[in-house]
C-alpha cells in the first residue's frame, strides 16, 4: 500500500507555482492563497461586495478566501508539512469587512468598477500602516495558536523568496522598467525581513526554504514578469527541495523512493 503524504501551501503565488511543479505523485497539495493577516476561524460574510459576482474569477478567489476552509484542514485533517508565503503581507492592502479581513487582489484594483465600490462600501487598510501590522500580528497569532493545539508535531516550511530587480530576457540580464517593479521598494524589503523574522520566531517546527541568491524573473514567469515572480527553473528547484524534506521527515519514505536528487 503506498503512503500519501500531505503539504499544506498558504500564502500567496510563490506557494502556489512551488506546488504545481511538485512532480512526486505521492504528495497531494492543498492549496490556501490567503495573507497571515486575513487569518481567523469564522468565514467571513462578502455580500457587501456582491458586485464582484459578475467578474467570475475574482469572486471564486473572494468567497474561498472568505471561507477559512484552512482553519477547518488544521484541524480535521492529518498535514505533514506546510509551506508558508508570507510576502502578501508585505505588501498587499486588505479589505476591511465587519472587523475581519480579506486580501484586496491587483484584479480588484484594476477593475474600476470594483474597486470604487469597495471605496464606498467597505474599509480598505494600506500595507505599511499600523493596522495592517496589527492585523499581520493577530493572524501569526492565531495561526501558531491553531498548529500548536492541533498539528503540534507537522513541520513548517517558509519560504524565503524576497523581490528582484532583474529579468533574464534572451539570456541577457536587463534590469526591471518601472512597471514591473514594486512601489517604496525599500519599504517593502523592510517589511519582508521583519515578517520573516517573526514567522521564524514564532514558529518553533519551521524551517527556511531560500531560493537562494541571484535571483531573477524572466518574460515566461509563472503569473507573469515581475519582482516577485521568479524564472520558471528556480520554482522546479523549489519544488525539489520541499518534496526531499517532506519524504526526509516520513519514515516510511527511503532515499531510493525519493525522485529528486
Amino acid at each position: 500500500m503506498s503512503v500519501k503524504l500531505v503539504a499544506m501551501y498558504i500564502g500567496g503565488c510563490n506557494a502556489e507555482n512551488v506546488s504545481n511543479r511538485l512532480l512526486d505523485s505521492r504528495i497531494s497539495s492543498k492549496i490556501y492563497r490567503v495573507p497571515t493577516a486575513c487569518m481567523s476561524r469564522e468565514p467571513i460574510d462578502v455580500n457587501p461586495m456582491s458586485i464582484c459576482k459578475a467578474y467570475d474569477r475574482i469572486w471564486k478567489r473572494l468567497s474561498y478566501e472568505a471561507k477559512r476552509e484552512y482553519s477547518k484542514v488544521i484541524i480535521n485533517e492529518e498535514v505533514d508539512m506546510i509551506v508558508i508565503d508570507f510576502w502578501r503581507d508585505c505588501y498587499v492592502d486588505l479589505i476591511k469587512i465587519s472587523g475581519e479581513y480579506v486580501s484586496l487582489s491587483l484584479e480588484m484594483q484594476e477593475n474600476k468598477e470594483i474597486y470604487d465600490n469597495i471605496l464606498h462600501s467597505c474599509q480598505i487598510v494600506k500595507a505599511g500602516t499600523t493596522e495592517h501590522y496589527e492585523a499581520f500580528l493577530k493572524g501569526l497569532d492565531f495561526l501558531v495558536n491553531l498548529l500548536e493545539t492541533h498539528r503540534p508535531h507537522a513541520k513548517i516550511a517558509l519560504l524565503d523568496c524576497p523581490p528582484v530587480r532583474m529579468s533574464k530576457r534572451q539570456d541577457t540580464m536587463t534590469t526591471l522598467e518601472a512597471k514591473y517593479d514594486i512601489p517604496k521598494w525599500e519599504k517593502f524589503c523592510e517589511r519582508y525581513k521583519w515578517a520573516l523574522t517573526l514567522h521564524k520566531a514564532r514558529l518553533a517546527n519551521s524551517f527556511i526554504v531560500s531560493f537562494g541568491p541571484n535571483l531573477h524573473t524572466a518574460p515566461d514567469a509563472p503569473w507573469g514578469e515581475g519582482a516577485i515572480h521568479y524564472a520558471p527553473y528556480i520554482y522546479d528547484r523549489i519544488a525539489a527541495e520541499v518534496s526531499g524534506k517532506i519524504s526526509k521527515e516520513h519514515k516510511q519514505f527511503t532515499p531510493e523512493m525519493n525522485y529528486f536528487n
